[in-house]
């Protein structure tokens, strides 16, 4: 049966993505759906995109850990959105199609094209913990091999992407997210009214902290995790996306509403599912086994087409960011093409596939990226908006410096625990600081 659904949402899935390649005139059309998306649409992509691999599997992979405190991880999401709320205009006023875009714009096209490559250096881990998820979710439901349900994931996100680009993803990601938002809801009330295997661990005794999760910790999220939201690419390209500057601010306001009450749903979910299944390596597994065997048929269905949503909605936003801006290390401010940027989504697609293969954890993928990133171009990006100039030079060092840190720190964490928090945070003190020698001017914005 569940074979059956599966590949009739995936002929969906293409489907729309043939339908909407018809649809594509200009090159606007692929990057940024025309720049006409209606609220409901942008607030629907916004909410599948932050709803992927990092925010359900990832939350759920914390749990074991942390109980209750792995709710940070979506809290800092929403947070990060409520920040970007009174700028979302402002960005989408700015009528780009890229991040690096931006920065050019601030501080000229080296810093650009550099931005552009670690952007999408950074992006593989991204795309990479989308593959890890699909295929999480199938070899553990299905009982299928990792290997084959990794390849099948990577061409299912590669094809539905390329063949429509933004089009398709704007037009799936509304029903995605929905889908994703209810099916857990549903299933939270479907077990609320049922008593758990054994009891859960009480909310006071891990959040907002406890052994496992201090105020260290949630501060190198906020630095990591909540500062993409603010100035993260996979988010502005759904503002880019928008109508107008109104559509974009409601969009980023609803969407952050819409994941508050399921920061504490996903841990709920997960330590519930690992009460069922206390011998599942991961709690993840223990989720999709008690989801497979101790919900209705109907709803059991729905929840693993709205686990699959989160993991294909979230990809196909990072690969077509990530092929879009590894263009603009050539092209400077040139527009992008079409055909370049599919046979990018190709290389990025394998590429990402390697690193999900030999990695094959979601969480560690995941911010083992947006270290680099957050490390390399929050702090550039924040000043920029807010109109301070510095000289390109010294905000590519900014850029290096932050990243390599960064990413340098979390990579330590797993064999220097105590010294890699203070590894990320100088990570940041280092780029203010060429940013601070570099500053020359600040224009208000008009």
């Amino acid at each position: 049966m569940l074979t059956i659904v599966l590949g009739a949402y995936m002929v969906l899935l293409l489907l729309v993505a043939w339908r909407s390649a018809k649809k594509i005139t200009e090159p606007k059309d692929f990057f940024v759906a025309g720049g006409a998306g209606k609220a409901f649409n942008v607030t629907g992509s916004l909410l599948a995109t932050v709803l992927g691999s990092s925010a359900i599997i990832g939350t759920m992979e914390l749990t074991q850990r942390q109980g209750w405190s792995a709710a940070w991880l979506l809290l800092c999401g929403a947070l990060g959105l409520a920040v970007l709320y009174p700028f979302a205009g402002r960005i989408k006023q700015m009528g780009k199609l890229t991040l690096p875009q931006m920065i050019g714009d601030f501080y000229g096209s080296g810093a650009e094209r550099l931005s552009s490559g670690l952007i999408a250096l950074a992006w593989l881990g991204i795309v990479a913990a989308q593959i890890i998820g699909a295929s999480k979710i199938l070899s553990v439901w299905m009982n299928w091999p990792v290997l084959p349900t990794q390849v099948g994931a990577t061409a299912l996100i590669f094809g539905y992407t390329a063949l429509g680009g933004q089009w398709s993803v704007l037009k799936t990601d509304i029903w995605q997210g929905l889908l994703i938002w209810s099916m857990l809801i549903m299933t939270a009330v479907m077990w609320g009214n049922r008593p758990a295997a054994a009891p859960l661990p009480d909310i006071s005794a891990s959040f907002p902290f406890d052994a496992h999760f201090s105020p260290l910790d949630l501060l190198l999220l906020l630095l990591t995790y909540a500062s993409t939201f603010v100035v993260g690419p996979d988010i502005y390209s759904r503002i880019f996306c928008a109508e107008n500057e109104k559509v974009a601010r409601k969009s980023v306001l609803a969407s952050a509403l819409l994941i508050l009450p399921l920061a504490f749903i996903i841990p709920y979910l997960g330590m519930h599912a690992a009460a069922l299944y206390p011998e599942a390596a991961h709690v993840f597994d223990a989720f999709v086994l008690a989801a497979k065997h101790h919900l209705p048929v109907w709803l059991s269905l729905g929840l693993i087409l709205a686990l699959l949503s989160a993991v294909l909605s979230s990809a196909d936003t990072t690969l077509l960011t990530a092929a879009l801006v590894v263009q603009q290390i050539r092209k400077g401010k040139h527009e992008p093409r079409i055909r370049s940027t599919r046979w990018w989504m190709l290389i990025f697609s394998l590429l990402s596939f390697i690193i999900a293969w030999k990695i094959n954890s979601v969480i560690g993928t995941l911010l083992l990226g947006l270290s680099v990133y957050a490390g390399a171009f929050v702090l550039p990006l924040a000043f920029g908006i807010a109109g301070f100039r510095a000289s390109s030079n010294w905000v590519k060092a900014g850029m290096v410096i932050g990243g390599v840190v960064g990413g340098f720190g979390k990579y330590v964490q797993s064999f220097w625990p105590q010294g890699s928090p203070y590894v990320i945070i100088s990570a940041f003190a280092l780029n203010f600081l060429c940013l601070l020698i570099g500053w020359h001017e600040h224009r208000k914005f008009r």
